[in-house]
């Protein structure tokens, strides 16, 4: 029944190895710590008007997305470390796995797990889908990433992977050099 708790590895249960969940479709009720803050998201559909919430999620088993267009839903103060119980069909977007939030509620200060030191490989793979992850390498910079703010990536020894970074980090100025 979706008023229990399911552990995260349980709801993102795939089988048969399709990178479907088994159970894409149904209702669950998870718990776990917030491991970003939410962010609102402009035009996800194709009329490009529309706002959404996305946010984090992480409990002992794994990670999941929380997905929401009703932007209300996390916008009384919800923050990384928070500890939720959230409630919501599970869903794909573009290959990523998300809980379309129905309900979410703050059950207090949580402790933010410790990152997964993990290689570019991992990241490329789904194994820590979610997940807050550390990956340690060489930041290559293409010359015009502060005009064109794309481009920019990390490599280690296993490849390399793309760095996407929030806007709002190039406003400021310590961080931009």
């Amino acid at each position: 029944d979706a008023e229990r708790v399911t552990p995260i590895r349980e709801v993102l249960r795939d089988h048969d190895g399709n990178y479907v969940p088994d159970r894409l479709g149904e209702t669950f009720t998870v718990s776990g710590v917030l491991i970003s803050s939410p962010v609102i998201i402009r035009g996800f559909e194709p009329d490009a008007t529309d706002y959404a919430s996305l946010v984090n999620l992480q409990d002992g088993t794994g990670g999941i997305a929380l997905f929401t267009s009703n932007t209300t839903l996390l916008a009384s103060g919800f923050k990384g470390g928070d500890a939720v119980q959230a409630r919501g069909k599970l869903s794909q977007h573009n290959g990523m796995e998300e809980l379309l939030l129905t309900e979410i509620r703050r059950l207090g200060p949580g402790a933010m797990p410790q990152p997964h030191d993990v290689l570019t490989a991992d990241v490329r793979s789904e194994r820590y889908s979610g997940q807050l992850v550390r990956v340690v390498g060489e930041l290559v910079v293409p010359p015009d990433l502060l005009d064109t703010r794309r481009g920019l990536a990390l490599r280690d020894r296993s490849g390399e992977i793309p760095v996407v970074v929030s806007d709002g980090f190039f406003s400021d100025s310590q961080f931009a050099s």
